[in-house]
């Protein structure tokens, strides 16, 4: 699995983790749902800067995003 779809993986997860929509997720990162579902669905690949903002919205770090879970 390449990183861009660790990261969306990882980001779903945790985000259902917090019982969180797209739409409201999107709300706390700064993003639009549609944002968030075309990196979820892997169809754009964030910037790093997004990809901060979407971790910090998480409570993550970067690199926790990129780590394959086993």
């Amino acid at each position: 699995m390449g990183l861009s779809k660790t990261f969306a993986k990882n980001m779903r997860h945790a985000r259902n983790e917090m019982g969180l929509n797209q739409d409201d997720f999107g709300d706390l990162c700064g993003l639009t749902r549609n944002h968030v579902g075309t990196i979820e669905r892997c169809e754009h690949s964030p910037t790093l800067h997004t990809m901060i903002d979407i971790a910090n919205a998480l409570g993550v770090e970067v690199v926790d995003l990129l780590q394959k879970q086993s």
